[in-house]
């Protein structure tokens, strides 16, 4: 399984982890202490009930074959009272090793007498007066010792002989058959105080340590049952005891038996445990960290989500939505954060559309300008299917529909629709500023074929009105069925109010443009009508002039600079007496010089009028020529203002192409061949070319018909068919 790297990176997958980890390592550690505790305190109990199970079977057992013994012994002694009393018995048939008989009053058979008197006869003389044996141990070589059986030849005389029969270690110890402790186990005996009878292995002395170790702790009581027992060499044993009774039977001190055996054969089963364990273990850490990762993978993918759409957010991504369907949290905060997202992304749209509207409006003298910005404002809001605004013209009472669809680009579908009927228009004037029609109030069927929405599901028409009068109708549809909330509801209402501002904005400045080109073409005609020979010869120019400009690629702003220019430009003309304007003959110097001088009187007609300042070069340098030769400055080359030097072409060819009082006009071939052969030195060359193509293009050199339906059809200071006191369109491609 490929880890994630983000389990290494991520702080929450640390956190995770590390709870997961203790989560399943702590409960695991408790489980094996408390487990290992438990199996092996059960574990000794068993083995110490089992043990002092074995250690009763052992003395019984041991105490059967001293029984036998006995027997043996009663057999002997019968035999030897029927001899005759004879010192020396039958060889054992295998229970005793040796039987003597052993004078009391001699002291000594082979050191019988010895064995006699350590036995206290005398203080059990009526134990075996009443025919009972009598048990002697006597200590051997540390591990054993000797075990014997003493009774009298003739029980009812006390001056009688008595028979000594030594038990044989092997049978009496069951060192050949008939033990009963385990196979791994070992047994002692001890007498009352702590003598060995039996068992010298190392685990013995550990045994009586722990038996007196436990009478101790019991305040002088029995030791406990189970013993735990520290051998000599570090091995460790568990053990059980059980008292043997011989007092009653054999006039002795009793016996314990103890069985012990290793503690690492009782703890077997739990040695197995601990080395299966933490193989289980180790298989319980691999499943809980396979399931630890899945965890963290499945939390950070959903946080990887949102933290890829939230910086999409950041960088301006709106309307970024993240697709969780987990069935959990993370579902229900993706879809508040779809929400938050769909939220702002309409916001955001709102302002947009609205800054859209604001630049509209600082930007264009076209109310056309201002409706694009708001058709494209309403789908990117609203996404509504489709958005119409129909405007009412100002004059005329025409209503042009502009429409456009999503999705795609909002292309404008332009149209002229006829104006609605008096109680139609009625109805939409009357309606409260700010209310939506559609949600705040019914829409009449007609609205929406007049307004050409088709036949949606849903529509919001919101009227516009300027003063008391209709000035525009925004309307939105959509094919589904869909409830406006408040908040859009308000939105589309600001959108209107602002539209409403824009567009009484661009009719104002439309008025103010055509104040301007009206007086523009006033001043122009002023100066033409002067002297009946100009007459229109300011339009001509300009019109001329600014088919040159396009031809050059001049932009809509230096074209309506050289259209002001080349109307002013003989301004200073009012300046110059009658006489010398209507002259027939040629002007001598001295009227040439006031001739001349009508460029300074322009300058100063014009110079008060501030925004005149940037055409100013225009009416002063338009008699300049390229070679240095003109006047008033005798610029020459680049030094002459490029649109001057326009002008200067078209002031001659439509002064020569008309008649003069000292001159008949000239053929147009003529002029266009003088204007060529001057091109370097009277003209720039680079306009002169311009020129040239503009008079090939409209009708050929012989042709000036162009020029005059221009300047007599075209309306005055009109650019592209819109009145915004800019110069006029040619047919220039």
């Amino acid at each position: 399984m490929r880890v994630d790297r983000r389990l290494f990176r991520s702080t929450l997958a640390h956190r995770v982890f590390l709870v997961f980890a203790l989560c399943a390592l702590l409960p695991i550690a408790v489980f094996a202490v408390v487990s290992n505790r438990s199996v092996t305190e059960q574990l000794m109990v068993q083995a110490g009930e089992r043990l002092r199970q074995a250690a009763k079977s052992q003395g019984l057992s041991l105490y059967e074959r001293l029984l036998f013994a006995e027997v043996e012994l009663d057999a002997v002694a019968a035999d030897l009272a029927g001899s005759g009393g004879s010192t020396e018995g039958p060889p054992a048939p295998g229970r005793l090793r040796r039987v003597v008989v052993v004078d009391e009053a001699a002291g000594a058979g082979d050191g019988g007498q010895g064995a006699a008197d350590s036995f206290r006869l005398r203080q059990r003389e009526e134990h075996l007066m009443r025919g009972g044996s009598l048990l002697q141990v006597t200590p051997g070589d540390g591990s054993s010792s000797s075990v014997r059986l003493i009774r009298r030849l003739q029980p009812d005389d006390p001056s009688s002989p008595v028979v000594v029969g030594e038990v044989d270690f092997a049978y009496l110890w069951g060192l050949e058959t008939g033990n009963v402790i385990p196979a791994d186990a070992e047994y002692c005996v001890f007498e009352r105080g702590g003598e060995v009878v039996y068992g010298g292995f190392d685990g013995c002395a550990g045994a009586w340590r722990a038996l007196a170790a436990g009478a101790a702790a019991a305040d002088g009581g029995a030791a406990p049952p189970v013993l735990r027992v520290d051998g000599a060499d570090g091995r460790r044993f568990v053990a059980g005891w059980r008292d043997l009774f011989l007092g009653a039977r054999f006039g002795a001190g009793d016996w314990l038996v103890v069985v012990t055996e290793p503690r690492s054969v009782v703890l077997a089963p739990v040695a197995r445990w601990r080395v299966l364990f933490p193989a289980v273990v180790l298989l319980a850490l691999s499943v809980v960290l396979l399931l630890v990762i899945v965890a963290i993978r499945h939390t950070l993918d959903p946080i990887d989500e949102f933290r890829d759409a939230s910086e999409a957010l950041a960088r301006g991504e709106l309307g970024r939505r993240v697709e969780l369907h987990g069935g959990d949290e993370f579902e229900d905060l993706a879809r508040a954060f779809n929400a938050m997202s769909d939220q702002l992304r309409r916001q955001f749209a709102a302002l947009d559309a609205t800054a859209r509207t604001h630049r509209a409006i600082l930007s264009s003298l076209d109310a056309s300008q201002v409706v694009e910005a708001t058709l494209d404002g309403l789908l990117d809001y609203f996404r509504a299917d489709r958005a119409v605004v129909v405007v009412a013209e100002p004059r005329g009472g025409r209503f042009l529909r502009h429409a456009a669809e999503a999705p795609g680009p909002h292309r404008a579908e332009i149209d002229e629709i006829p104006p609605p009927e008096p109680e139609r228009s009625a109805e939409l004037i009357s309606a409260q500023p700010g209310v939506v029609l559609g949600h705040d109030a019914p829409v009449s069927p007609w609205l929406s074929t007049w307004m050409g929405l088709g036949d949606p599901a849903t529509v919001a028409v919101l009227p516009i009105r300027l003063g008391e009068d209709l000035a525009a109708v925004l309307a939105l549809g959509w094919k589904v069925t869909r409830t406006l909330p408040e908040a859009d509801l308000e939105q589309l209402v600001q959108i209107g109010d602002q539209f409403a501002v824009a567009l009484a904005n661009a009719r104002m400045v439309a008025e103010v443009h055509d104040f301007s080109a009206g007086t523009l073409e006033a001043l122009a005609r002023a100066v033409d009508a002067k002297s009946p020979w100009t007459a229109g010869h300011s339009q001509r120019v300009t019109h001329l002039a600014v088919a040159i400009g396009r031809a050059l690629g001049f932009d809509g702003t230096e074209l309506s600079r050289l259209y002001r220019g080349a109307m002013l430009h003989d301004m200073g003309k009012l300046g110059i007496p009658q006489q010398m304007l209507d002259k027939r003959g040629r002007l001598d110097d001295n009227e040439f010089s006031v001739v001349m001088s009508h460029t300074a009187i322009g300058e100063r007609i014009l110079e008060p009028i501030g925004a005149f300042a940037e055409i100013m070069p225009v009416v002063t340098q338009h008699h300049e020529r390229y070679d240095g030769s003109g006047y008033p400055a005798g610029l020459a080359g680049e030094n002459i203002d490029l649109k001057a030097r326009i002008l200067a072409v078209a002031d001659v060819y439509d002064a020569m192409t008309n008649p003069r009082p000292y001159r008949e006009s000239v053929e147009p071939r003529e002029v266009v061949s003088m204007i060529s052969a001057q091109s370097g030195t009277q003209f720039d060359p680079v306009v002169v070319g311009a020129f040239l193509e503009v008079i090939e293009v409209h009708g050929g050199i012989d042709s000036v018909d162009w020029i005059r339906n221009q300047a007599s059809d075209q309306p005055a200071g009109a650019v592209g068919g819109t009145r915004v006191g800019g110069p006029p369109p040619g047919k220039v491609s």
